[in-house]
């Protein structure tokens, strides 16, 4: 009888202190993404266009009570292919994506720990254009372009971030910049992963 009750007692304190851990556990997963926290994330990105489409962006952050806001700066190629004409044919020109980003991409979807966080968002960009950065057009198409151009705009994104321990995290982004100003082309996309570290 003694015996039981001792052993009852023992599966009581196990059960106990195996519930503190969960939930000492799920409190400390619960600060990864914690308000006024500031992170870092590089990531490159595929745009889809150019002969060489990769590109690369560099972010510096900070989490919010709902999301996480963001500035950060970007590489992108891209290509275009000019009217075809009877003489000459269609030709493919380069044009490459140098730009300063502000966002907010706001929380939808998290589990308790976030160790998982969906985010939607967007935001603004200004920055430069350069066309034909590395001159391959042949010297008698004129496209009246110059070297380079003034860029702005809009974009929306999502970001899907995977955390792989307390700080670092993997990241799955796309987004869809939007310009009010290239003689080229006004709407693009890219789609990228990465990773986030966050600094405290």
């Amino acid at each position: 009888m003694k015996l039981n009750e001792g052993l009852k007692a023992y599966g009581m304190k196990a059960v106990l202190a195996l519930m503190t851990c969960i939930l000492t556990t799920s409190a400390a997963s619960a600060q990864r993404t914690m308000n006024g926290q500031d992170n870092i994330s590089a990531s490159i990105h595929y745009s889809f266009s150019g002969q060489v489409p990769i590109g690369a962006d560099l972010w510096w952050g900070r989490y919010l009570l709902g999301g996480n806001a963001k500035a950060g700066i970007s590489y992108s190629p891209f290509s275009h292919t000019l009217s075809t004409t009877a003489t000459s044919g269609s030709r493919t020109i380069q044009n490459h994506t140098i730009l300063a980003h502000g966002e907010y991409m706001h929380r939808i979807i998290s589990n308790r720990g976030r160790h998982i966080g969906l985010y939607a968002g967007g935001g603004v960009f200004l920055g430069c254009e350069l066309y034909d950065p590395q001159k391959r057009l042949p010297g008698y198409i004129v496209t009246g372009l110059g070297d380079c151009g003034f860029l702005y705009g809009i974009y929306p994104a999502v970001e899907l971030e995977l955390f792989i321990s307390r700080q670092t995290c993997i990241l799955i982004r796309c987004g869809l910049p939007v310009n009010f100003s290239s003689p080229l082309s006004k709407v693009r996309y890219t789609t990228g992963i990465g990773a986030r570290f966050n600094l405290n």
